[in-house]
């Protein structure tokens, strides 16, 4: 994306952010309808690039895609303008060099390199010196982003699995869509990973 562009890109994020948020307040949801899928989604390699298509999505709308450690009960972060989301501490952090725009059409196709954190999670999704969004202090349990992004890897734990956790990409975009597809890993230090 050439700078003008990316530019025109980042201020229209930053503006659907704001009247999104002012409309329909600071929590998103769901797009009606939209769908995320991962080609290829399973026995991936640490920074192997996946073809992330997305479906049914809000016109004209500019987001990010990001690895996430879902599980049931993790905790979560305000990610701060432009990108107005909450978002589980066990995700990436938005970037300004990977903007999504959705198309005419409803869709968006995207390139994105997979992470494997058995060590440390993926997270926080916000930082000290992340240009989308600090973090505000506490996350959701009233703790530190960052300490509780490292009990939040991908793959999950085996504790995690068995209480519904997964990896998935998931697209948040300005206009509140929110659409994931699970995504699974090679084996991981000997032993098949989730």
């Amino acid at each position: 994306m050439g700078s003008t562009r990316w530019r025109s890109a980042a201020r229209a994020l930053g503006v659907t952010a704001v009247f999104a948020t002012a409309v329909l307040g600071a929590s998103t949801t769901a797009s009606a309808g939209g769908s995320l899928q991962v080609s290829p989604n399973t026995a991936l390699t640490q920074k192997e690039r996946v073809t992330v298509t997305g479906r049914g999505l809000v016109r004209g709308s500019y987001g990010n895609v990001l690895e996430c450690n879902l599980t049931p009960g993790e905790p979560s972060e305000l990610v701060g303008t432009p990108f107005n989301e909450v978002v589980p501490v066990g995700c990436t952090a938005p970037s300004l060099k990977s903007i999504d725009e959705v198309s005419s059409s409803g869709t968006m196709t995207a390139l994105f390199e997979v992470l494997i954190h058995v060590k440390r999670g993926l997270g926080p999704p916000c930082g000290t010196k992340n240009v989308w969004g600090r973090c505000k202090g506490a996350d959701s349990s009233n703790g530190s982003p960052r300490a509780d992004a490292r009990d939040y890897p991908c793959p999950p734990t085996g504790a995690q699995v068995l209480k519904g956790g997964t990896c998935a990409l998931v697209f948040y975009d300005a206009a509140g869509d929110v659409v994931t597809a699970p995504i699974s890993f090679a084996q991981v230090d000997g032993k098949t990973a989730h």
